[in-house]
């Protein structure tokens, strides 16, 4: 726990006896790594959170990967702001709004992942061709993943990029509070054949898997990104998973790829003496919306196609033949990982009056100091609750009361400093005799920066 929370063990354990105050963003980082919010965090039973399912199915190797670039605490936030969208869903039902049925008509496809991986394939292509059959989708292109998953399947989508979590991750998806995805945006919604892929990826996740060794077949799962190079054998992936969850990440990518490219199409589009063509390359990726190499795994698949012949493809002159317009280019632009439901929703509840401005803020992750986004709420809703200098003598004052050496010491007015807040702390006696302890520096993302913040504790009389 201290590893993840990046704390000192001795703090933790100070923490766990009550031997120390703690610190609000402490608690809010624990309840980031327990993908819940504060409230949940202090009220909720912690072995039924997500976060910690997910954990248990992880190896030590994976857990200290996701660690190292902080995915873990983007992975927190996602099934956080799950949970509130099952919050705020509920409280729409009881206001008379319209239900929101997530996979509606597909719960009865769980699943487990064959042992031999041809029959794993021959399911994923079959599931695949169910699916769209279901959806009704015949053997076409998908006009928009985005659409059919917040439309058709009533899934939200939540939006995050390579500086919120690891560019090796491509997404992330749970059943647990609610079926929700992370798409994570590497290269930017631009690259939306990508997102399509991801997307897909996620719905076998959603509809077919559920984690080992749970009773009621729970649900939440991250997906490496698992493109390697064919030459080059001895490269070892990020985020080596247990076995269970490489064939299930197996059995996804085969998934998608049929789903979003049915073999069977592929088949009256190709001839076998084409397809290892740019060509057939070309019309592929035109006809489906899919990426290059996407379209070269199909055609390999489908054609039974040697290792050097794909590598021959993958090398190949190609050209640019997908256009930069697409209605799943159009990611919405939210604070992430948020979602553009979310969003509507927490307007819409702000507007009807069910919930207040601070609770708005923080379903939408802005700080009380920040106006709410949206012109179309009145003034008085869109203001900041309090200015920044208040919210930085709060976070010194919450600093100090850590510890029973500072925890009496008073605060003065914060004062910026270009890219810092300096904060000077004191000791009044009952006469009003002030004693310095000096300056407590906090960048302006509120975080103390030990470096630069200097406490005096033995002061001369």
């Amino acid at each position: 726990m201290a590893v993840l929370l990046d704390e000192d063990e001795s703090l933790v354990e100070a923490l766990e006896s009550g031997a120390t105050v703690m610190d609000p963003e402490i608690i809010d980082r624990c309840a980031r790594v327990f993908g819940l919010s504060v409230q949940r965090l202090l009220v909720d039973d912690l072995s039924k959170a997500p976060a910690p399912l997910l954990f248990r199915s992880l190896n030590a190797q994976a857990i200290r990967e996701l660690h190292a670039g902080g995915s873990h605490l983007a992975l927190g936030d996602f099934l956080r702001c799950a949970e509130d969208m099952r919050e705020l869903e509920k409280l729409r039902r009881r206001k008379g709004g319209h239900d929101w049925l997530p996979l509606n008509g597909f719960d009865d496809l769980l699943a487990p992942v064959p042992d031999d991986d041809r029959e794993l394939f021959r399911e994923a292509e079959a599931s695949a061709y169910e699916i769209r059959d279901r959806l009704e989708l015949g053997d076409a292109a998908v006009p928009s993943m985005i659409e059919l998953f917040e439309k058709r399947l009533q899934v939200p989508i939540f939006w995050a990029t390579p500086d919120e979590i690891d560019a090796n991750i491509d997404g992330a998806s749970t059943r647990e509070p609610i079926a929700a995805v992370l798409v994570n945006l590497v290269g930017g919604a631009e690259r939306w054949w990508r997102t399509r892929m991801t997307l897909a990826h996620e719905l076998c996740h959603l509809l077919f898997d559920s984690l080992p060794d749970t009773i009621q077949r729970r649900m939440v799962m991250f997906s490496p990104h698992r493109e390697r190079d064919l030459r080059d054998s001895s490269s070892t992936p990020l985020y080596q998973l247990p076995v269970p969850l490489e064939r299930m990440e197996k059995r996804a990518n085969a998934f998608a790829a049929h789903f979003m490219a049915p073999g069977r199409a592929i088949r009256a589009l190709v001839s076998k003496s084409e397809a290892t063509s740019e060509s057939a390359i070309t019309l592929l990726c035109q006809h489906f919306c899919i990426g290059r190499v996407t379209a070269i795994n199909q055609l390999t698949n489908v054609f039974n196609l040697s290792r050097q012949e794909r590598a021959r493809m993958i090398d190949g002159t190609s050209t640019e033949s997908l256009p930069f317009s697409h209605p799943d280019a159009n990611v919405p632009r939210v604070r992430p990982p948020r979602c553009n439901v979310l969003e509507q929703w927490v307007d819409d509840a702000l507007i009807q009056g069910w919930i207040g401005s601070v609770r708005a803020r923080d379903y939408l992750g802005r700080r009380l100091t920040e106006p709410l986004p949206h012109a179309a709420l009145p003034h008085s809703l869109r203001s900041p609750f309090r200015s920044e200098a208040q919210s930085v003598r709060l976070r010194v004052q919450a600093y100090l009361g850590r510890s029973d050496r500072t925890a009496m010491w008073q605060v003065d007015e914060p004062v910026r400093d270009g890219a810092h807040w300096r904060a000077a702390v004191f000791e009044a006696d009952s006469r009003g005799k002030r004693t310095e302890h000096g300056v407590v520096v906090m960048s302006h993302a509120h975080k103390i920066i030990s470096a630069e913040t200097n406490l005096i504790f033995d002061t001369e009389p």
